[in-house]
């Protein structure tokens, strides 16, 4: 064996210093001694005062023989050629009677491979009393330092990828111990990963319910060793409802047993706004072309009006909802269909058609109007029907072509509330099925009219008069 490089003490992980005793006053040549150590299911050597070798185990001729199926009476030179004096100095401080404990990295073969070596030695005394030579312990732990190496690099690697993790990424064991949580737990708690970290995740200060689900999930991999996943939610910070979605990882050790459990958090908030977005937003065309198929079908425009303000308010999530006429000379709006408002105001309340009404700045104005709070509105006041029922915001449309209107459609709140486009887009289109609706209504009038008018003509007329399909 050669010198080491940085060759440093360390706690032993070899104590065989029972055998001293057992060996002593063997005897240099004694059978007992030669079997013990032949036999020995260990990496043994005796060496004497000289370096020579008296007799190796098996196992560290297989180990460290260097291709010698014997030993005795060899150098320890021979065997092992190089630099000396590390292994030297150790022989002469365990022939001086000391206990030698040392671990280290060396190049065990002529080769130049390195091996990380355990190394125990101890003196041995002869029949006469003296030291004879030293007892040397080996225990190659090359393999179980690469091991430990390999896993110290993936430590490292998972550490580095949780520390930059934007999700909440955290390791427990089988005591449900929180051993490790990344940065991300502080902002999504508001409390530092120390706050957490070797924890009972039954003992932090969650909900019960919280903790009761956690730690059911938890141990729940443990059992199974398969992987979990749910969803969770909990006040970020901010006080605002927040939402997870939690995978639950088995952490395998080498037998195959699952020593951990790597949870990884991530918050689906935005994902769930999402798809509740699309879904609402699903919703609405299928009301809306609901509503279409209604106007096609619908012979009384008084009842469409009815529904049309009904499934707005629904839709938009709006209490008040309405239609309002625009009546001949277009100075006036007549209330014709709403809900949500006054008894006895639908069919009966009359709405100014000038400037300071919405309703009358949205025809002027010819394009949706979206009112966010009507208490500080600058570019109109608000008729009194808006100001009697604590209307604060609203959207209004023009129902019908800019040349020939027939009126404005409007949906409100009496809370503070920021209409979207979307809204303007349901609230615009329930408007345009409703203009559809009057145009063919006025158009079958205007037919039905001349049909009258012609039926009368031809009634009174001296001369023959008919009609010829195609």
């Amino acid at each position: 064996m050669t010198e080491p490089e940085n060759a440093s003490a360390s706690p032993p992980l070899i104590n065989q210093e029972g055998t001293a005793h057992a060996l002593s006053g063997t005897g240099k040549g004694g059978s007992l001694l030669r079997a013990l150590v032949a036999n020995a299911p260990v990496s043994i050597a005796l060496l004497d005062r000289d370096m020579k070798y008296v007799v190796a185990s098996e196992r560290w001729l297989a180990e460290f023989g260097e291709g010698y199926t014997a030993t005795a009476d060899l150098d320890r030179h021979h065997v092992h050629p190089g630099p000396a004096a590390w292994w030297e100095g150790l022989c002469q401080r365990a022939i001086a009677g000391e206990t030698v404990k040392e671990a280290s990295e060396i190049s065990a073969d002529t080769e130049g491979a390195r091996r990380s070596l355990q190394l125990s030695m101890f003196p041995w005394q002869g029949e006469n009393g003296e030291t004879g030579g030293v007892v040397v312990f080996a225990e190659d732990s090359t393999a179980r330092k690469r091991a430990e190496g390999t896993l110290h690099r993936r430590e490292q690697e998972f550490r580095a990828l949780a520390e930059r993790s934007p999700d909440m990424v955290g390791r427990v064991d089988r005591n449900l111990r929180l051993l490790y949580i990344n940065p991300a737990i502080e902002r999504a708690t508001g409390e530092p990963p120390g706050h957490f970290a070797g924890k009972d995740i039954r003992a932090l200060d969650w909900p019960p319910q919280a903790r009761s689900r956690w730690t059911e999930n938890v141990q729940s991999v443990f059992a199974s060793a398969q992987e979990r996943s749910f969803e969770y939610s909990h006040a970020a910070p901010d006080g605002k409802e927040r939402f997870f979605q939690a995978r639950l990882v088995p952490e395998f050790d080498a037998q195959g047993h699952v020593e951990a459990v790597i949870v990884v958090s991530r918050d689906i908030t935005a994902l769930r706004e999402a798809r509740a977005r699309i879904e609402a937003e699903l919703w609405r065309q299928a009301q809306l072309a609901s509503l279409g198929q209604a106007a096609l079908e619908a012979t009384d425009i008084a009842a469409l009006m009815d529904e049309l303000v009904r499934r707005v308010a629904e839709t938009l999530n709006t209490p008040f909802c309405k239609i309002l006429e625009l009546l001949p000379g277009g100075r006036k709006f007549l209330l014709r269909a709403g809900v949500g408002w006054k008894p006895g105001l639908v069919g009966q309340a009359i709405v100014a058609a000038g400037p300071k009404s919405q309703a009358g700045f949205t025809l002027m104005q010819g394009q949706p109007i979206i009112v966010e709070d009507l208490r500080t509105e600058t570019r109109f006041s608000g008729p009194p029907l808006l100001h009697k029922h604590a209307i604060k915001s609203g959207i209004s449309v023009v129902i019908g072509p800019a040349d020939r209107p027939y009126g404005v459609m409007g949906a409100h709140t009496a809370h503070a509330r920021i209409f979207s486009q979307d809204d303007v887009h349901v609230l615009q289109t329930a408007a345009n099925i409703l203009a559809i609706a009057v145009a063919r209504k006025r158009a079958e009038g205007t037919l039905h009219r001349r049909e009258q008018e012609f039926r009368a003509l031809a009634e009174r007329s001296p001369d023959m008069v008919g009609r010829v399909d195609r």
